[in-house]
């Protein structure tokens, strides 16, 4: 992976290798210092969408949406890990498509689990089953949450999170910041964010965001996060989400529809009856040369 990764012959040591490094960038999304130029302007909020020059000629407020980042959420729970004792050394930890574990699970013993009240009316299961879906017996990681390129499907650097009950929002909180984190969120100013609990989720992540430890929590105010929710799963949700929250009506998405997420799950679960046999390392391993190729 280091290797592939271009950090065999770093004169910094393989130590070096810093949080998602080893992770296959997507291409045609907008990369700050790749394809993005630091010169595009974002200006202020009150700007995003409308064009603010006194003659209506174009401007750079008017081609704002070719620098905004999309990403999905969502959530697995076929990638499950069963419980067998198998203390298997992980390596490189964070460098590719995994969280770092050992941070991970430092801020989960921390985590509160706070059952937040939804505002929504939705009927989808990532609502009704946020703290209890799959906490069988004999599971030691019931599935995964992956953030990913809402347009292309590429999962993102450091994009993936065990989870280890439900879809709790400090497991979804800690991935998406440290996806943030990696992609030098400051210099990208706007983030559209799909989610099928958009609604939910995001009505406390700011302030939750305080509680997470990574580079990105910080700057996470700094921001411009749109909530969407994706346009298949919207169905599920009632009249003031689908008008709120729908690519529909949203302006700079062209035909998006940020179900990427379950396209890619379509293709890592052919996966599941070998990896969920594994150890914690070498799951991690597995999935994320998966992931890679």
């Amino acid at each position: 992976m280091i290797k592939r990764a271009g950090r065999g012959h770093d004169l910094a040591g393989v130590n070096a290798t810093t949080a998602g490094a080893c992770a296959i960038l997507c291409p045609a999304c907008p990369q700050p210092n790749l394809n993005l130029s630091d010169q595009v302007p974002h200006g202020a909020p009150d700007h995003k969408y409308v064009c603010c020059s006194v003659d209506m000629s174009p401007c750079s407020c008017a081609l704002r949406w070719k620098s905004r980042m999309a990403i999905a959420i969502d959530a697995c729970f076929k990638l499950k890990r069963k419980a067998r004792d198998i203390k298997d050394v992980e390596l490189g930890s964070g460098w590719a498509y995994f969280v770092n574990e050992d941070s991970y699970q430092a801020y989960l013993k921390d985590c509160p689990d706070n059952k937040e009240i939804s505002p929504c009316t939705s009927e989808l299961n990532a609502v009704k089953q946020a703290y209890s879906k799959g906490s069988n017996a004999g599971i030691a990681v019931t599935g995964v949450v992956g953030v990913k390129c809402a347009r292309h499907a590429f999962v993102l650097l450091n994009g993936i999170a065990d989870l280890q009950k439900g879809e709790r929002y400090c497991n979804v909180d800690y991935a998406v910041l440290s996806v943030l984190s990696c992609l030098s969120i400051r210099k990208l100013g706007e983030v559209d964010l799909s989610y099928d609990i958009a609604c939910s989720w995001t009505k406390n992540f700011i302030k939750r965001a305080a509680n997470v430890p990574v580079d990105a929590a910080s700057d996470i105010s700094e921001v411009a996060i749109r909530p969407l929710i994706p346009k298949a799963h919207i169905e599920g949700h009632g009249p003031s989400c689908r008008t709120k929250y729908s690519f529909n009506y949203a302006v700079g998405v062209g035909c998006g529809h940020g179900e990427t997420t379950e396209e890619e799950w379509a293709i890592i679960i052919r996966t599941t009856i070998s990896t969920r046999e594994m150890g914690p390392g070498t799951r991690h391993a597995t999935l994320n040369d998966h992931w890679g190729w």
